[in-house]
């Protein structure tokens, strides 16, 4: 079993590391929360399908796909904040294409939606902690 947590812990550093960048947009805590709950349905949703159905793709593929995450979080920042929710799809293409067993994929939901909520909420105050720094100066 701790296999199968070091593998859930593992793939869910993208969820951590997107939203560590979501947490600095101004969203409401049930916004947060939603969009935390989303990247773990999601990530858990992959690894069971990919517990049914093993596939194998190059590297290559995999970062192309991580490069369309990038894409879609720069530009949903930017003009369509709406697309912010496609995210959790996008990374967790990298669950589909890992080895995962039936017996992780709730542990998977439970890292991916912990860490998503962790980072989200590590980058919202440290941007408050930031605003109260410019306000005092």
């Amino acid at each position: 079993m701790t296999l199968g947590l070091a593998w859930a812990i593992f793939y869910s550093l993208d969820a951590f590391i997107a939203c560590c960048a979501i947490g600095w947009q101004a969203h409401t805590w049930r916004k947060r929360f939603a969009l935390a709950l989303m990247f773990g349905a999601c990530d858990a949703a992959a690894s069971m399908l990919a517990s049914f159905w093993s596939l194998r793709t190059p590297e290559m593929v995999t970062f192309v796909v991580y490069l369309l995450g990038v894409f879609l979080f720069v530009h949903s920042v930017r003009s369509k904040p709406r697309l912010v929710y496609a995210l959790p799809v996008v990374l967790s293409v990298d669950n589909l294409f890992g080895c995962a067993s039936a017996n992780v994929i709730p542990a998977v939901a439970l890292t991916t939606t912990v860490a998503a909520m962790l980072g989200m909420t590590l980058a919202a105050s440290v941007r408050r902690g930031l605003v109260l720094c410019e306000a005092e100066d």
